[in-house]
């Protein structure tokens, strides 16, 4: 018998190099390693290390085919409920399942609004007061600290969800401004310190939207001067810098126009509604413009004229605008200008809005508190 065993090779997770680890573990998804992470302490350290985290959202952050992609979609029946479903189902199937998946104090029900994703990172504001990062993919959430202000009735809250990969750390920004005085109060959230701080001289304006677009490093809002949203404009917020910009629209935007800020392809995108009467607004296109180099107007171009209402979600290696209305998903060819409408099977909720995030292994726990947390 002992003669028998001498000849095998040993095996064992420890057995093979780490490079060779890396390089396997890189190829499969943040859920997969999400399991396997408890095989070995080896097997942990490497699947939880800053460097393989960071290595391994790179390559899937920027996989055309969007195979770890999901969307985060609310739903109410007869409560709101939050799903998830496969992109890479939405594009290629006509027909994709949708997943029930628990949010962080979702028992007992609160309202819960999505402020923005990051490298798979998902802030969520519950009830309009709670702010919580959270990570899907992993199951793991932090609730953010007290702010020092949530406003009041008489307010208007604006949110923006960012990341600063100068000192790689993770930002929430939430602004406040009063109805009867228009005082605005900005302050900033970092994950590293766990703190809130306060930021000056946010421009004189209102933002039409509670949520923020981030691209380039910057957090981005359409605002307007006055109620009638009359002079369309973008503020800008560098993470870095913690400093104020503008970013010029495309030429076209019209007095009225009604904008969407958001974020297709890695660039800057606007949705312009051209005309705001109630009676008629269901009726006239919506352009959707890319800024294709951030700051530079002229490269500002429109790839399409959707209707009815459409916001992008990304945009396929086939040239397919993968959109979401109030009501369903919608997929824009940019080539012969047809839309079709992927379903979700077996849904007889109502559908609100949906959100696309990567899947990774990003934690919404500071280096520290990763650390010790692995120690325990």
């Amino acid at each position: 018998m002992d003669g028998g065993q001498r000849g095998r090779p040993p095996t064992g997770p420890s057995l093979l190099p780490d490079e060779l680890l890396c390089e396997i573990f890189t190829r499969l998804s943040a859920k997969t390693l999400s399991k396997i992470r408890c095989v070995s302490k080896s097997w942990l350290s490497i699947i939880s290390s800053q460097e393989f985290v960071k290595s391994h959202f790179k390559k899937w952050d920027n996989d055309d085919e969007f195979t770890h992609h999901s969307i985060i979609a609310k739903y109410i029946n007869p409560h709101l409920h939050v799903k998830q479903c496969s992109v890479y189902s939405l594009l290629k199937n006509p027909a994709t399942p949708a997943a029930r998946i628990d949010y962080p104090g979702e028992n007992p029900p609160h309202s819960v609004s999505v402020v923005g994703s990051c490298n798979g990172l998902i802030c969520i504001l519950l009830d309009e007061q709670d702010l919580y990062l959270w990570n899907p993919c992993t199951r793991q959430s932090r609730k953010l600290s007290d702010p020092g202000f949530t406003g009041n009735s008489r307010s208007f809250n604006f949110y923006g969800f960012g990341y600063n990969e100068s000192n790689n750390d993770y930002n929430v920004v939430l602004g406040s401004i009063s109805s009867v005085e228009r005082k605005i109060e900005v302050v900033i959230y970092s994950l590293k310190t766990d703190s809130w701080r306060m930021i000056d001289n946010f421009p004189t304006c209102l933002p039409w939207l509670e949520t923020g677009a981030f691209v380039s490093g910057k957090l981005h809002w359409a605002v307007s001067s006055c109620v009638c949203y009359c002079d369309a404009r973008v503020v800008s917020l560098d993470l870095v810098r913690l400093d104020y910009g503008e970013v010029q629209l495309p030429g076209c935007v019209e007095d009225a126009s009604v904008l969407t800020l958001g974020v297709l392809g890695k660039c800057l995108c606007v949705s312009i509604l051209y005309c705001y009467q109630p009676n008629v607004i269901w009726k006239k296109n919506v352009g959707l413009w890319v800024m294709m180099e951030y700051g530079v107007v002229e490269s500002w171009i429109k790839v399409a004229s959707v209707r009815p209402y459409h916001a992008p979600l990304c945009i396929s290696a086939k040239g397919e605008i993968l959109l979401t209305s109030s009501s369903d998903f919608g997929l824009y060819n940019l080539g012969d200008e047809s839309m079709r409408y992927p379903r979700i099977e077996d849904v007889d909720d109502v559908y609100l809005e949906g959100h696309i995030y990567v899947e990774s292994l990003v934690s919404p726990f500071a280096d520290e508190e990763r650390v010790h947390d692995q120690q325990r």
